[in-house]
């Protein structure tokens, strides 16, 4: 495999800048739809269709694509100020370039923000939505109510029927 960069630091600044805008957008657009799903089933009534919802959305997706484009910026500035950081010669030759992120320090942060702190809002949220589904379901339960997928387990209670018969 030939890992020569032929391509100069411009190509190599929109190449990085990319994978990390798409890979951080890919990311937190999970998260913002475990939020909206969270908030679906935390607040139902609240979650309606319509321009609310919509603008529920746009205030879900703004956050993401300014945090994506803010981490990618910070790159693309930090490779143009120091080419080393994204663009470094092959085994000390300065004509067989590498392209890639090489600022470890970069690296660390943009991984905290586009993947970590990400997963832990995805798992605290997902944990909330399943106590208040379990919650809702204990509550069905307890108070008698069946839904229709439990009265089709069990056929001997028909509920259509205002006898039970």
């Amino acid at each position: 495999m030939n890992r020569t960069w032929d391509l100069g630091l411009t190509v190599c600044l929109f190449w990085t800048g990319s994978d990390v805008f798409l890979s951080t957008t890919s990311i937190m657009h999970l998260c913002a739809i475990a939020i909206h799903r969270h908030l679906g089933i935390a607040y139902p009534l609240r979650m309606r269709r319509g321009a609310q919802n919509r603008r529920h959305v746009l205030y879900l997706l703004l956050p993401v694509w300014t945090v994506s484009a803010a981490v990618s910026a910070s790159l693309v500035v930090q490779g143009v100020v120091n080419r080393h950081s994204v663009l470094v010669p092959l085994d000390g030759d300065e004509n067989k370039m590498a392209c890639g992120i090489y600022d470890h320090t970069f690296a660390v942060y943009s991984s905290m923000l586009s993947f970590f702190v990400p997963l832990a809002v995805m798992v605290a949220v997902d944990v909330r939505s399943v106590q208040i589904l379990r919650s809702a379901r204990r509550r069905d339960v307890f108070s008698g109510s069946m839904s229709l997928s439990s009265s089709m387990a069990n056929p001997s209670r028909d509920v259509s029927s205002p006898t039970g018969d």
